[in-house]
């Protein structure tokens, strides 16, 4: 209803609303109310988003490599990270070849280690296998550190 102010006599003063004012505020009025719910969702919506991306993305870790702990060839990636060295030079084939063979699966399946490696072939520095006097150095494969 709608006040007339120059109406003097007081049953008369509250006339009926304009067809449609009511309806248009209660329409209005449900629009604001699914902005605010809509907002708070997306709000919501939108911290989960930047919180999760952190964790993902936080310096030093790769999304396939999170906590160094991926289990390939019965082995985890800190444990062959560990044994790199030896295992590059040859060493661990003639020590310990049953570890070297879990490290050669645990790196065909596992490209985040596979990359920190990136050697071909393996190289092995037996003896016999020794360069001869003369030999360039700069022919043999290189060890890429990603670090």
């Amino acid at each position: 209803m709608v006040e007339h102010p120059d109406t003097s006599d007081r049953q008369d003063r509250w006339q009926p609303c304009p067809e449609g004012t009511i309806s248009g505020m209660v329409r209005r009025l449900e629009r604001q109310r699914k902005f605010a719910v809509t907002s708070k969702i997306a709000a919501g919506v939108g911290a989960l988003l930047v919180g999760v991306s952190i964790w993902f993305f936080r310096p030093g870790v790769s999304l396939l490599e999170t906590d160094g702990d991926l289990p390939h060839g019965g082995i985890t990636c800190r444990e062959v990270l560990r044994h790199r060295s030896a295992w590059v030079s040859g060493e661990l084939a003639l020590t310990n070849p049953e570890l070297a063979e879990h490290i050669q699966i645990h790196l065909a399946k596992c490209p985040p280690c596979e990359k920190k490696f990136r050697i071909v072939p393996q190289v092995s520095f037996r003896t016999s296998d020794r360069p001869a006097k003369g030999f360039d150095l700069s022919e043999m494969p290189l060890l890429a550190l990603d670090r």
